[in-house]
């Protein structure tokens, strides 16, 4: 076990650093996080996010004696991971600029402002190239889905994903029998919602850790349904229909976490919390009963048993 009262071997400004992160906690924006401004395009945020994961990944001090920082190293990596889940994916980032405006300084939010507004204007000009395209007739038809696909494909290169689905559908339905153009727009859409599913449990993460319990159960039941196989999002949703009190809800979502990490023993105590909230005391024991054959010592396991 670590020994957090050992002086660290971290580098003296990593540490200042950290201090910092961790003392301004839920007053940081994701773009502050990050380092980028908030008109950063997806380009710029990825970069950013790449370097400062070589600072703040775990893995880059292994061996070294981290002392009180190793939590607070490893949070600061899992935050930074959640500000790029967040603000690669356009849905996401616009929700979560709406959310934290108050984080923002008056000139952040003209930032913001300029930024969306120029958004706009873009999807509204490759909407109307799309139409006038799409009115091309015979062989014209055939260059005109050239052009989408071409065009799509470095849109998807610069993160602008959602603009580059637009714009492949509109080319499928000039040349349905490209396959090229089919088989990236698939490639697209899976990437679409594993993408979405992320920066939902990120913002659900964000809003779990504020106290915002039933926003955070949304949004982790939103990840859930976007990536079906997300055993953290059923995990999180449990959590946060414990803390609201919907036992129901908290039932089917830790049934579902146990059924996707089985070894997760936090998924099954919370579902015997909640079989035992139900009066469903016998497959409440059940669980308790499989998680003491895993970990005999699990102080949590045990006291509820008893209570039984």
């Amino acid at each position: 076990m670590p020994d957090v009262t050992a002086p660290s071997e971290l580098p003296v400004d990593l540490q200042r650093e950290l201090d910092d992160l961790a003392a301004r906690e839920g007053r940081l924006t994701h773009y502050y996080l990050l380092g980028v401004p908030v008109d950063a395009d997806p380009g710029a945020i990825r970069r950013a996010y790449l370097e400062k994961t070589r600072r703040f990944h775990p893995d880059s001090y292994y061996g070294k004696q981290l002392g009180k920082y190793g939590t607070i190293l490893t949070k600061a990596f899992q935050r930074l991971a959640h500000a790029y889940q967040l603000l690669t994916d356009e849905t996401a980032r616009s929700a979560y600029d709406r959310e934290h405006g108050d984080l923002f300084s008056s000139a952040e939010h003209t930032q913001v402002h300029l930024r969306l507004q120029a958004e706009t204007e873009d999807n509204r000009r490759s909407a109307e190239k799309r139409e006038r395209l799409l009115r091309m007739k015979g062989f014209a038809r055939l260059g005109a889905a050239r052009q989408l696909y071409e065009a799509a494909t470095e849109q998807a290169k610069e993160g602008k994903r959602v603009e580059a689905i637009a714009g492949l559908k509109a080319a499928r339905d000039l040349d349905p029998a490209r396959k090229e153009i089919a088989e990236k727009l698939s490639e697209l859409e899976k990437d679409q919602f594993k993408a979405r599913s992320a920066a939902a449990l990120a913002l659900a993460h964000d809003q779990e850790e504020s106290g915002d319990k039933a926003k955070a159960l949304a949004n982790y039941a939103n990840g859930l349904h976007l990536d079906p196989k997300q055993g953290d999002a059923a995990l999180g949703a449990a959590r946060c229909a414990e803390a609201l009190r919907d036992y129901p809800q908290l039932l089917t979502f830790a049934l579902r976490a146990c059924e996707l990490s089985p070894k997760s023993l936090d998924a099954h105590l919370l579902a015997a919390r909640g079989f035992a909230a139900l009066k469903q005391k016998p497959r409440a024991k059940a669980e308790l009963e499989l998680i003491l054959t895993r970990d005999p010592k699990h102080a949590e396991a045990k006291a509820l048993l008893k209570s039984l």
